[in-house]
């Protein structure tokens, strides 16, 4: 569920100029590990609006207080922007279809047009 646009959750939105706003420094980081293991394995869906409000909220009070964390976030959503500019080239059907059907073959476990094994099969 993406969070609505006067929630103060936009933050997670890679293209505004605002990320989450960075905790003042000298902050307290009480977060634990596990913590910190969790809200970076959320930064994908946050960054992408996927999170329920509960979780959201809960991500986005950890980034305040976690720059490390915050850091990690920054640093995907600068990523994300700069793939967004760079990447504006309109890829061919062609292109599209063979790379689809690689796709098709690497997940039924089949080696691809290249004769690479998809990952976890014998060589």
């Amino acid at each position: 569920m993406a969070p609505s646009p006067s929630a103060p959750s936009d933050a997670h939105d890679p293209s505004s100029g605002d990320a989450v706003h960075h905790p003042p420094a000298g902050h307290d980081h009480a977060a634990t590990s596990s913590e910190c293991d969790e809200a970076v394995a959320e930064i994908y869906a946050f960054l992408d609006g996927e999170l329920d409000d509960t979780v959201m909220i809960q991500v986005e009070a950890h980034l305040r207080r976690c720059s490390p964390c915050l850091e990690a976030f920054d640093f995907e959503a600068d990523l994300r922007r700069v793939i967004a500019a760079k990447c504006t080239e309109e890829v061919t059907p062609e292109i599209k279809a063979r790379f689809c059907g690689l796709l098709r073959q690497l997940s039924d476990g089949g080696p691809d047009a290249a004769g690479v094994s998809s990952p976890g099969s014998a060589s």
